[in-house]
């Protein structure tokens, strides 16, 4: 898209656009409503210069998509794609994926995406925009799964379900990595040259193909992914954080009716992480509601005390029904044993699921070992034995009241030396 300048990492530097079709759509107030959301939700309480937003980000990921497609694309399909790239994040709400992690569930809204908000709001950008070059035909599509109708790969580069690289996860994990001035492990331009879309190629108008040099990095790519989710993205300080304003959206929705309105496309599109200053306007309502406020803002967030790392055998063998029982039957023997100390509901914890490979088949992507000679990864093993998927599954559990947390911490290990079979 050489009528876009933007630095994907510094942010702050200018736009110059010149052309009248990409400044209408990053200029349209649905994209400039990003703006008011934070790309990390709630970690800028934990790390104070984290105020990167998702307006930033969706310029980027469009960025690096007008960067990495070769020219030989064409310009419908390419268009189609930076359009896409630009728009993927329109549907998310207050706190990003705080609200479909920590909150809505809260609230018992479990089934809740932030795509389908974003298709709704990328046809309104797309339909305000003349003569646009593409048609918006399968956008739901590549939201979700990176293709429209199954004959290119080129929408892989906003959701990739094949080699689990993408510009969406470039971006965040460059921009993040900056922004907490962590080592970038990954040499992003050598996947970038490495990418390939043959033409008419394995019955497809454009066919992703990796050469080795790329397959090698996505290597140090994928394990750089799973580092970033457990040494920031899960870190307990910010876990406690985002379980508390949890709890604010419960004891303000009685108020509120957050989780009725949100369904409401114009109140919707109003929400933006200055909702907690909203909700404030309850206080004289709730007392629970004042106090969590009043911990908030003195930065008493709830306080990690132990984490319950499952065995995989234990935890991948079940059904997704299965595991959630298992879950509420830890966390309930847990308060057993607390409750009678601490009080009802002294206690709460997250589910967390950290996989190397998420998004990853293997077994579907497609090298170029030698020119004209491409064949499935998994044909090489020396290829293949440099991934080494990397799992784990936990619960974190927090205390409310850090004046319980040696109690809280004490009775886990009980828990624990009663129950060694299903943990590590």
């Amino acid at each position: 898209m050489d009528c876009l300048y933007y630095d994907y990492i510094l942010s702050d530097r200018p736009i110059v656009i010149k052309d009248q079709f990409w400044k209408d759509t990053i200029c349209h107030p649905l994209m400039y409503r990003l703006r008011y959301l934070n790309q990390v939700g709630n970690i800028n309480q934990i790390t104070m210069n984290c105020d990167q937003n998702r307006y930033s980000h969706s310029l980027g990921t469009g960025y690096l998509i007008s960067k990495i497609l070769p020219e030989h694309i064409e310009s419908s399909e390419r268009d189609k794609a930076i359009f896409a790239g630009l728009c993927h994040d329109l549907g998310h709400g207050p706190f990003s994926h705080s609200l479909e992690h920590f909150i809505l569930p809260r609230l018992g809204i479990n089934e809740w995406k932030h795509e389908e908000y974003s298709v709704t709001f990328c046809k309104k950008i797309f339909d305000s925009i003349n003569e646009p070059t593409f048609d918006f035909k399968g956008i739901e599509n590549i939201f979700e799964k990176g293709t429209t109708d199954g004959s290119t790969d080129v929408f892989q580069l906003v959701s990739n379900k094949v080699t689990g690289f993408d510009a969406d996860r470039n971006d965040y994990l460059v921009r993040d990595s900056f922004m907490i001035q962590k080592p970038l492990a990954v040499d992003f331009n050598r996947i970038h040259k490495g990418l390939q879309f043959k033409k008419d190629f394995n019955n497809k108008r454009y066919c992703q193909v990796l050469t080795v040099d790329a397959v090698k990095e996505l290597d140090n790519f994928l394990n750089y992914r799973y580092q970033m989710f457990n040494d920031f993205y899960h870190i307990p300080e910010t876990l406690g954080v985002e379980l508390m304003v949890a709890d604010i959206f419960y004891e303000a929705e009685p108020y509120s009716e957050f989780s009725k309105k949100i369904f409401e496309e114009e109140y919707f599109i109003n929400c933006d992480d200055s909702i907690l200053r909203r909700f404030k306007e309850f206080n004289h309502l709730s007392k629970s509601l004042r106090t969590l406020f009043d911990d908030f803002e003195h930065r008493r967030f709830y306080q990690h005390f132990g984490d319950v790392v499952f065995k995989e055998d234990v935890f991948e063998g079940q059904s997704k029904e299965e595991r959630k029982k298992m879950v509420e039957r830890v966390n309930n023997e847990i308060n057993e044993l607390i409750e009678p100390v601490l009080g009802k509901e002294s206690i709460c914890y997250a589910v967390m699921s950290v996989d190397s490979h998420k998004d990853v088949n293997l077994n579907q992507v497609l090298v170029e070992y030698e020119e004209d000679h491409v064949d499935n990864l998994t044909k090489n093993e020396e290829l293949v034995s440099i991934f080494k998927r990397k799992k784990k599954n936990y619960l974190r559990f927090f205390v409310k009241n850090a004046n319980g947390k040696e109690f809280a911490k004490s009775s886990l290990e009980k828990w624990k030396n009663r129950n060694k079979s299903i943990f590590h």
